[in-house]
Protein backbone atom coordinates (compact mmCIF):
# COMPACT_ATOMS: atom_id res chain seq x y z
CA UNK A 1 0.00 0.00 0.00
CA UNK A 2 2.63 2.57 1.14
CA UNK A 3 4.60 1.85 -2.73
CA UNK A 4 1.10 2.41 -4.01
CA UNK A 5 0.91 5.71 -2.38
CA UNK A 6 4.22 6.66 -3.62
CA UNK A 7 4.15 6.01 -6.88
CA UNK A 8 0.90 8.14 -6.97
CA UNK A 9 2.87 11.03 -5.02
CA UNK A 10 5.39 11.09 -7.45
CA UNK A 11 3.40 10.98 -10.72
CA UNK A 12 1.40 14.08 -9.15
CA UNK A 13 4.28 15.98 -8.36
CA UNK A 14 6.01 15.39 -11.68
CA UNK A 15 2.96 16.55 -13.73
CA UNK A 16 3.03 19.06 -11.74
CA UNK A 17 6.86 19.69 -12.09
CA UNK A 18 6.05 19.07 -16.18
CA UNK A 19 3.86 22.22 -16.06
CA UNK A 20 5.38 24.36 -14.70
CA UNK A 21 8.38 23.84 -16.73
CA UNK A 22 6.19 24.31 -19.65
CA UNK A 23 4.70 27.57 -18.41
CA UNK A 24 8.18 29.34 -18.08
CA UNK A 25 9.50 28.08 -20.99
CA UNK A 26 10.50 30.19 -23.73
CA UNK A 27 7.51 30.46 -26.50
CA UNK A 28 9.99 29.44 -29.52
CA UNK A 29 11.06 26.41 -27.49
CA UNK A 30 7.78 25.39 -25.83
CA UNK A 31 7.23 22.95 -28.30
CA UNK A 32 10.23 20.72 -27.68
CA UNK A 33 10.08 21.16 -24.05
CA UNK A 34 6.11 20.05 -23.78
CA UNK A 35 7.71 16.87 -26.23
CA UNK A 36 11.01 16.19 -23.38
CA UNK A 37 8.47 16.74 -20.71
CA UNK A 38 6.24 14.47 -22.36
CA UNK A 39 8.63 11.86 -22.80
CA UNK A 40 10.18 12.31 -19.28
CA UNK A 41 6.72 11.99 -17.48
CA UNK A 42 5.84 8.90 -19.77
CA UNK A 43 9.52 7.02 -18.63
CA UNK A 44 8.81 8.31 -15.23
CA UNK A 45 5.41 6.93 -15.10
CA UNK A 46 6.33 3.25 -16.96
CA UNK A 47 9.13 2.35 -15.15
CA UNK A 48 7.33 2.00 -11.53
CA UNK A 49 4.59 0.02 -13.66
CA UNK A 50 6.51 -2.63 -15.26
CA UNK A 51 8.59 -3.34 -12.20
CA UNK A 52 5.30 -3.53 -10.23
CA UNK A 53 4.29 -5.70 -12.98
CA UNK A 54 6.92 -8.05 -12.42
CA UNK A 55 6.50 -8.06 -8.72
CA UNK A 56 2.82 -9.05 -9.60
CA UNK A 57 3.33 -11.57 -11.68
CA UNK A 58 6.55 -12.92 -9.11
CA UNK A 59 3.93 -12.86 -6.23
CA UNK A 60 1.28 -14.44 -8.56
CA UNK A 61 3.38 -17.28 -9.51
CA UNK A 62 5.19 -18.76 -6.13
CA UNK A 63 3.04 -20.66 -4.01
CA UNK A 64 3.02 -19.42 -0.68
CA UNK A 65 3.24 -22.88 1.32
CA UNK A 66 2.76 -22.03 5.39
CA UNK A 67 3.98 -24.18 7.35
CA UNK A 68 0.53 -26.15 7.95
CA UNK A 69 0.32 -26.74 4.21
CA UNK A 70 3.67 -28.54 4.26
CA UNK A 71 2.40 -30.98 7.59
CA UNK A 72 -0.98 -31.15 5.70
CA UNK A 73 1.12 -32.76 2.76
CA UNK A 74 3.36 -34.35 5.11
CA UNK A 75 1.22 -36.40 6.81
CA UNK A 76 -1.10 -37.51 3.40
CA UNK A 77 2.30 -38.63 2.04
CA UNK A 78 2.93 -40.82 5.89
CA UNK A 79 -0.58 -42.22 4.96
CA UNK A 80 -0.50 -42.96 1.56
CA UNK A 81 2.50 -44.84 2.48
CA UNK A 82 0.68 -46.79 5.82
CA UNK A 83 -1.95 -47.89 3.44
CA UNK A 84 0.32 -48.59 0.87
CA UNK A 85 2.42 -51.12 2.67
CA UNK A 86 -0.76 -52.77 4.62
CA UNK A 87 -1.77 -53.40 0.82
CA UNK A 88 1.30 -54.97 -0.37
CA UNK A 89 1.40 -56.85 3.07
CA UNK A 90 -2.32 -58.08 2.98
CA UNK A 91 -2.06 -59.57 -0.86
CA UNK A 92 1.33 -61.07 0.23
CA UNK A 93 -0.37 -62.96 3.28
CA UNK A 94 -3.56 -63.98 1.26
CA UNK A 95 -1.14 -65.63 -1.57
CA UNK A 96 1.16 -67.38 0.77
CA UNK A 97 -1.73 -68.57 2.92
CA UNK A 98 -4.09 -69.50 -0.26
CA UNK A 99 -1.09 -70.78 -2.63
CA UNK A 100 -2.17 -67.70 -5.17
CA UNK A 101 0.07 -65.84 -7.32
CA UNK A 102 0.96 -62.73 -6.14
CA UNK A 103 0.05 -60.67 -9.30
CA UNK A 104 -3.51 -62.10 -9.33
CA UNK A 105 -4.48 -60.09 -6.16
CA UNK A 106 -5.65 -56.52 -5.97
CA UNK A 107 -6.14 -55.10 -2.44
CA UNK A 108 -7.89 -51.94 -1.99
CA UNK A 109 -8.04 -50.39 1.29
CA UNK A 110 -10.33 -48.14 2.96
CA UNK A 111 -8.51 -46.46 6.21
CA UNK A 112 -10.35 -44.76 9.04
CA UNK A 113 -8.22 -41.88 9.64
CA UNK A 114 -10.26 -40.27 12.45
CA UNK A 115 -7.75 -40.84 14.71
CA UNK A 116 -4.12 -40.62 13.30
CA UNK A 117 -2.01 -41.96 16.05
CA UNK A 118 -4.08 -44.89 15.40
CA UNK A 119 -4.98 -45.37 11.90
CA UNK A 120 -7.35 -48.51 10.94
CA UNK A 121 -8.61 -50.79 8.41
CA UNK A 122 -12.30 -49.37 8.01
CA UNK A 123 -12.87 -51.90 4.87
CA UNK A 124 -10.66 -54.04 2.00
CA UNK A 125 -11.99 -55.19 -1.18
CA UNK A 126 -9.78 -57.60 -2.51
CA UNK A 127 -9.73 -58.83 -6.01
CA UNK A 128 -8.21 -62.30 -7.24
CA UNK A 129 -8.01 -63.35 -11.17
CA UNK A 130 -7.92 -66.89 -10.66
CA UNK A 131 -10.08 -69.15 -9.44
CA UNK A 132 -10.12 -69.28 -5.93
CA UNK A 133 -12.35 -69.84 -2.94
CA UNK A 134 -13.76 -66.25 -2.35
CA UNK A 135 -16.03 -67.19 0.91
CA UNK A 136 -12.91 -68.61 2.82
CA UNK A 137 -10.44 -65.67 1.87
CA UNK A 138 -13.16 -63.12 2.98
CA UNK A 139 -13.48 -64.94 6.35
CA UNK A 140 -10.34 -65.37 7.07
CA UNK A 141 -9.39 -61.51 6.61
CA UNK A 142 -12.55 -60.83 8.14
CA UNK A 143 -11.38 -63.04 11.37
CA UNK A 144 -7.86 -61.70 10.69
CA UNK A 145 -8.68 -57.61 10.50
CA UNK A 146 -12.12 -57.21 12.31
CA UNK A 147 -13.45 -55.54 9.35
CA UNK A 148 -15.79 -55.97 6.44
CA UNK A 149 -14.07 -57.50 3.68
CA UNK A 150 -15.63 -57.83 0.00
CA UNK A 151 -13.34 -60.38 -2.15
CA UNK A 152 -14.14 -60.73 -5.94
CA UNK A 153 -12.94 -63.42 -7.82
CA UNK A 154 -12.58 -61.91 -11.79
CA UNK A 155 -11.49 -65.18 -13.95
CA UNK A 156 -12.53 -63.23 -17.27
CA UNK A 157 -9.49 -61.55 -16.29
CA UNK A 158 -6.88 -64.48 -15.29
CA UNK A 159 -3.56 -64.35 -17.19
Amino acid sequence: MEALKSYLLTAMLASLAASLLIRISDPRYRTYVRYVAGLALLLLLTIPLTSLAGDLADELSETDVTEEEQEQSAREEVIGEIGRTMSRQIGDIVAQRFALSREAITVKLTLDLSDLSAISIYRVDLTVRVMCDAQEIEHYLSESLDCPVTVTVAEGDAQ
